[in-house]
């Protein structure tokens, strides 16, 4: 056993000077993760019979460069690829496998037929330990520093690339810490271990525990990951440690799955259901999570046999509901529900260049971007470089993409909550931001607040394979894989960053982005408006606007050019202020020829700075906390552009208060270290930002410097903090993140007078007490009964929490999401014993099935019908179908379903308006109604659940066609 610190692409395995066997090459990418000199293993690089296979982190797998999904079984001759346990998996014919947990754990098994074969960082294989340190050349190597350099392959050139300089090696540790460590890292020689002694000595084991922890301050991951090395090293000669608690180092397993010590090396797959009972080696086993009973691996997930995905005609197997582009870009591809792939012509327009990622996969990649900026209190520059200063008090739309977005274009929201600024009638600021993209909901709050659908959040955070939520020095930011970033202060400052590919497809007060600034000031309905406020008015939230958002002609450049718009800016200064707050020592210093920003002018245009920061002086002339968030702002959007600045805080009021642990920096990272992202630097392609970076030995936990030894944990692509409490998606884990680093989770369920929901941006079983008439409140109670006549009291009462969430009047409690419905919208109702389903319409009205029996009441709708075989399609409004019972928006089948064109589903929905159709609950139910109409074909959950319960399955149940939509062979429809 050696330790190397290079953190360069190095030869693990090769054949050397052998034709008698099957050539294979094995290298590995290493990273610092955190600090230099604390390097692991980034990526795995496996060249066999012509071909390269690419383990990546979080368990992503490559072949030549593309991305593929386990099971891998026949698209190469002799080799297979499969996820067991914790580990991915490759498999040769001639007897090699190769095992890497996605993290650090790297394990090489070659056949005897190898003995003295091969070469490379993992030796000769020859039986002696004495020649291990051979270097290509043929030579001994006098130390492990200069054996592990001699194997850099020279292909790897990357900025992060670094030799192990380091000659010997040793804890570094003060002489305080280190006893304290030893003693952790000796549990190895603890009875749990015991068995294993007399065949792994684990001093060795024990030597590079001390140097880790010692290295990452204590941090107790390290002693996990060295205790689960330790503990398949074992497993490898026969014997199985039951070694994890739910106190030291727990292993978290995902929802439809547990952890076992012993996995089966032949996991059930939506390719092979029989695969375990089948398998040659169930001795062969290792630790890690294994699929609940009826369940199967989908990649590198459990999913119902009736949930697995598809295979393409190359055998590549994909997930059901994913989607895919082809090479060069031609096609976009979807497994269906129904396990079919349904493709379509692609191509990548003007804007985009045809890409191959390094995760795998092809996407058109943006060339151009535009830039929409809200500063202050606000003042607006557009995508196309208007500037106005609308002063709303409401929520308005910033930015989203119009009903006609071509499909090949993810749809987006981003809207802006604005407040009075305290004391002035006129004027407001940016509060909040709301954002709807992916079927995601994320909103931004002050001081950097993060909830992500509707629960509190950490960052950083990656809901979806396209979108990452991160920290930066400054600001929390969004990215998508699409082209639109958010980058927000946490106070008033917004920059919305949009790919050229969304030219003339958005609208809001960002504008419509089609390169003429002048029309900007379009209302919803498609007419040009002259005033500021008439303009920003009409995109307050809920938007009102007509089905047919009929347009009035486009005006012609030559009109455009003669419209005179009032853009609001109407300053409270008189000429003698305003050259006071355009001082140098002010809003000037942003144009002095000799201030620190004069590098800056020529690339970045300072016009709108200044003039929002006129703006805003002249109504607080004495307060330099705004004058310096307008200079930061113009700094950083500076230093994005690669432009460096010297130290202008010394010359200004504005010097910046680092909190503890850290230090303030004018060239900082721009993605600095984090406990839930040890990588974020070495993987960054940002130029430096000033900010305050934490000091060596500290991490960012949050938006707290810590040492790295408080590290909390990362679970599901979310990072929580130390002794942090949270269930799980579908409430059925109850978990905690422990001290070492781990997240241990045990088996929940909320009763059945509760419900798994949401409420103050936590996520639990609650039970829901509508409001009285007239009632503004929704009460919650978590533990005991609620008595919907008074108001919830936790007095005296053990375990109970009463919360209240605040409601617009005449609303009802959204359980995920308080957000607004967009027409198209799918809305669950929640009734006493089932869920009622309908379409949003817009202006508060929906489309639903109700009994033609008139006067039923809202809560038996669905009921009703089921004995009537009969329905009627009704458009009524949101809050009287919902009536005393509960709703969420919840389009929760557009991962496996394409929505059709908004347009469409309206045109479909008034089309069946007043119709009276058959229903019945497993063929012809409300679900399948609503979702008929927003995918053009019906599904429902409901259904199936129903139908499982009773033990049969009908050619009608589960999904409904298009074919009967429009047939009117009788009075009464088959929707």
């Amino acid at each position: 056993m050696h330790t190397f610190l290079g953190t360069c692409t190095y030869t693990l395995v090769r054949v050397c000077n052998s034709s008698s066997v099957v050539p294979v090459t094995i290298s590995g990418k290493n990273e610092d993760r955190g600090q230099r000199g604390a390097t692991y293993l980034k990526e795995v690089y496996i060249d066999i019979y012509g071909n390269r296979i690419t383990l990546q982190k979080n368990k992503a797998i490559l072949l030549n460069k593309e991305r593929v999904h386990t099971p891998v079984k026949n698209r190469l001759r002799g080799v297979s690829i499969g996820n067991v346990g914790i580990y991915m998996v490759v498999e040769a014919d001639f007897g090699l496998l190769v095992k890497y947990d996605g993290n650090q754990h790297l394990e090489i098994s070659l056949p005897e037929s190898y003995f003295s074969k091969v070469c490379g960082m993992c030796g000769n294989y020859n039986g002696q330990r004495g020649d291990e340190l051979l270097m290509p050349n043929g030579m001994q190597a006098n130390n492990v520093t200069q054996f592990g350099n001699s194997w850099k392959v020279e292909a790897d050139s990357d900025a992060g690339c670094l030799p192990d300089t380091q000659e010997e090696l040793g804890p570094p540790c003060t002489a305080e810490e280190k006893p304290g460590i030893e003693n952790q890292c000796n549990v190895l020689k603890s009875d749990t271990f015991k068995p294993c002694h007399h065949l792994i000595e684990p001093d060795l084991f024990i030597q590079t525990c001390i140097y880790d922890m010692c290295k990452y301050d204590g941090m107790l991951s390290t002693l996990c990951a060295i205790t689960q090395a330790y503990v398949d090293t074992c497993k490898k000669q026969g014997v199985i440690i039951k070694w994890r608690t739910s106190t030291f180092c727990p292993l978290p397993c995902p929802s439809n799955s547990y952890y076992t010590e012993c996995a089966s090396p032949c996991p059930a797959t939506c390719n092979n259901i029989y695969a375990s009972s089948l398998c040659e080696k169930p001795a062969e086993c290792t630790e890690g999570c294994v699929c609940n009973e009826g369940y199967v691996l989908s990649d590198d997930q459990c999913v119902l046999l009736s949930d697995c995905g598809c295979r393409d005609d190359e055998d590549n197997y994909y997930s059901a509901g994913e989607s895919w582009i082809k090479p060069h870009c031609s096609h976009k591809c979807k497994c269906q529900k129904d396990n079919t792939i349904q493709c379509q012509l692609y191509g990548c327009d003007a804007w985009e260049i045809c890409i191959l990622n390094n995760k795998g996969k092809y996407q058109c990649k943006p060339t151009g971007f535009g830039k929409c900026l809200i500063i202050g209190d606000p003042h607006y520059l557009t995508f196309d470089g208007l500037m106005h200063h609308f002063q709303g008090k409401h929520t308005y739309m910033l930015s989203q993409t119009v009903s006609s977005i071509p499909d090949r274009l993810p749809s987006f929201s981003i809207e802006g909550k604005n407040k009075l600024f305290p004391g002035v009638s006129h004027i407001s600021f940016l509060q909040e931001i709301h954002v709807t993209v992916y079927n995601h909901t994320v909103w931004f709050r002050q001081k950097k607040q993060l909830v992500l659908d509707g629960v509190k959040t950490i960052p950083p955070a990656q809901p979806h394979e396209g979108l990452r939520i991160y920290q930066r020095p400054t600001r929390i930011y969004m990215e998508t894989d699409f082209g639109l970033s958010i980058s927000y202060d946490g106070a008033e400052n917004l920059d919305i960053t949009l790919a050229n590919t969304y030219k003339n497809k958005v609208e809001g007060l960002c504008g419509n982005f089609d390169g003429k600034y002048k029309n900007d000031f379009t209302k919803p309905d498609g007419t040009q408006v002259k005033d500021v406020d008439v303009f920003g008015e009409s995109w307050k939230v809920p938007i009102t606007r007509t089905f047919s958002r009929r347009r009035r002609e486009v005006l012609s450049d030559e009109e455009l050019d003669n419209v005179e718009l009032n853009t609001g800016l109407a300053g409270g200064c008189d000429p003698r202020e305003l050259s006071l707050v355009n001082a140098t020592s002010k809003c000037g210093i942003l144009t002095d020829p000799k201030g620190p920003f004069v590098k800056c002018q020529s690339n970045v245009s300072v016009e709108f700075f200044q003039m929002g920061c006129a703006f805003d002086l002249c109504v607080e002339a004495e307060n330099n906390a705004v004058l310096c968030r307008h200079l930061e702002q113009y700094a950083l959007v500076c230093q994005e552009n690669g432009i460096t600045l010297e130290n202008w805080r010394a010359q200004t009021p504005c010097e910046m208060q680092c909190p503890p642990n850290s230090k303030y920096s004018s060239c900082m990272t721009a993605c600095p270290d984090s406990c839930g992202n040890l990588v974020a630097s070495s993987e960054c392609e940002s130029p430096c930002v000033e900010g305050c970076e934490c000091l060596p030995g500290y991490v960012l936990s949050g938006y707290d410097c810590v040492p790295y030894k408080e590290c909390g944990c990362s679970f599901l692509n979310t990072y929580y903090k130390t002794g942090e409490t949270f269930v799980t998606d579908d409430c059925s884990q109850a978990c905690e993140c422990t001290t070492s680093s781990s997240v241990a989770c045990t088996r929940a369920a909320c009763s059945s007078r509760k419900i798994c929901a949401i409420a103050n941006f936590t996520r639990g079983c609650y039970i829901l007490v509508p409001p009285k008439p007239g009632n503004s409140l929704v009460y919650i109670i978590v533990g005991v009964s609620a008595n919907r006549n008074h108001r919830p009291r936790c007095d005296h009462l053990p375990g109970c929490v009463a919360i209240q969430v605040k409601m617009a009047a005449n609303d009802s409690f959204s359980l995920a999401y308080l957000g607004n419905p967009q027409p198209g919208d799918l809305i669950e109702i929640f009734r006493p014993a089932y869920q009622h389903w309908a379409l949003y319409l817009g202006d508060g009205y929906i489309i639903n099935v109700a009994p033609v029996e008139e006067g039923a009441a809202s809560s038996l709708a669905s009921a009703k019908s089921v004995f009537s075989r009969k329905a009627l399609v009704k458009m009524q409004l949101l809050k009287d179908v919902v009536g005393s019972d509960t709703y969420r928006i919840n389009n929760k089948y557009d991962d496996a379903y394409t929505p059709l064109p908004v347009e469409e589903i309206i045109r479909r929905s008034e089309f069946l308006i007043g119709q009276e159709v058959s229903y019945d609950l497993l063929g012809n139910n409300c679900e399948h109604f609503v979702t008929l109409l927003r995918y053009g074909e019906g599904v429902s959950e409901q259904a199936n659940r129903a139908i499982s319960a009773i033990g049969f399955v009908t050619a009608a149940a589960g999904a409904v066609s298009l074919l009967g939509f429009f047939q009117n062979k009788s009075r009464e429809r088959h929707y």
